[in-house]
């Protein structure tokens, strides 16, 4: 936090000499915009964060919080995005994701379909930006605004499936304000383009969460290599279950493939990673092995050699000695 603080300073040093040399110290500089982002980036990634709150994402979200505060973004309208140059735009686009892919906050989408707007407006936008935007409004799980942003854009965007609860029909007005509720996630039918919002249940004696993703390679050793084993699989078969974070997206397509080719390692889709009692779900593999609804003990990664198994059957032992 204390190097924050002095890189916050150098930057207030910079906008100093811009102001005297210039004469114009308006955040649409593009040197000045340059370096915010730069510094913004910097706490995303955690890079002045000492190693035990790095991978923690509650605090690497507010953090990156404050800094989008401090540096003045969140003072941008898309009034005044109309006088900026188009460099400025492209650094703001990039700041706003850079914001919402590292925090998983919607607070930021509005200010991002706002810059994507008037990259439009000017032929600026490409096609990549286009479906980077509708992504992370699914990521932060603002499914109003991705289905509205779908269909303003004549683009190949994966349409969401029919999202239902339990006990109700459709869903989609669930946005991004709810948070500190239990941990809720997606159940997706097996045949049916619908997914299932339901509590997680985590208050077993003892449970191994798997924070994977279709997408990661030791991910698919890991469950090729588990589920081979058959004693080990028996083992753990009714207090495992596996997830995908906020950062995997709601790549509904993917991932009921995954789940009907490894049904024993059927993924639920996390809604909310700050609802649930993990330091990070965008780390996988990484194995969480709790008693009570508590964290006990994790490691992450699954190396080719395997040795990961043994670690794993090690932390099992030490959970739930057979």
């Amino acid at each position: 936090m204390q190097n924050l603080k002095l890189t916050i300073a150098k930057l207030g040093a910079v906008l100093l000499a811009i102001v005297t040399l210039s004469g114009c110290g308006s955040l649409s500089n593009t040197n000045l915009l340059s370096a915010k982002y730069s510094i913004l980036i910097d706490v995303a990634e955690g890079k002045n964060l000492p190693l035990e709150k790095k991978y923690k994402h509650l605090f690497v979200a507010e953090e990156i919080a404050k800094t989008y505060a401090k540096l003045e973004f969140d003072q941008i309208d898309a009034l005044s995005m109309r006088s900026m140059n188009d460099d400025v735009l492209k650094i703001l686009f990039d700041a706003n994701g850079t914001a919402i892919f590292y925090s998983n906050y919607g607070v930021y989408n509005e200010a991002l379909e706002n810059v994507l707007d008037e990259m439009l407006r000017r032929g600026l936008a490409s096609k990549m930006q286009i479906a980077e935007t509708y992504n992370l409004f699914l990521r932060t799980r603002d499914f109003n605004r991705a289905t509205k942003f779908a269909a303003k854009h004549d683009q190949a965007l994966e349409p969401l499936p029919k999202l239902v609860t339990e006990t109700s029909g459709d869903m989609l007005d669930i946005g991004t304000s709810q948070s500190g509720q239990a941990p809720t996630e997606w159940v997706l039918s097996k045949s049916e383009r619908v997914a299932t919002l339901q509590p997680a249940s985590l208050g077993q004696d003892w449970l191994m969460v798997v924070v994977s993703s279709p997408k990661c390679s030791p991910s698919n050793r890991a469950v090729q290599a588990i589920y081979r084993d058959r004693d080990l699989a028996d083992r753990i078969k009714k207090n495992t279950k596996w997830i995908v974070g906020q950062s995997t997206g709601f790549e509904f397509e993917k991932l009921q493939k995954w789940n009907n080719r490894y049904p024993e390692a059927a993924f639920t889709i996390v809604h909310l990673d700050r609802d649930w009692p993990l330091d990070n779900l965008a780390l996988t593999p990484t194995f969480y092995f709790l008693q009570n609804g508590k964290v006990i003990e994790s490691f992450s990664g699954w190396p080719d050699d395997g040795s990961h198994k043994i670690k794993l059957i090690t932390a099992l032992n030490r959970i739930a000695p057979k």
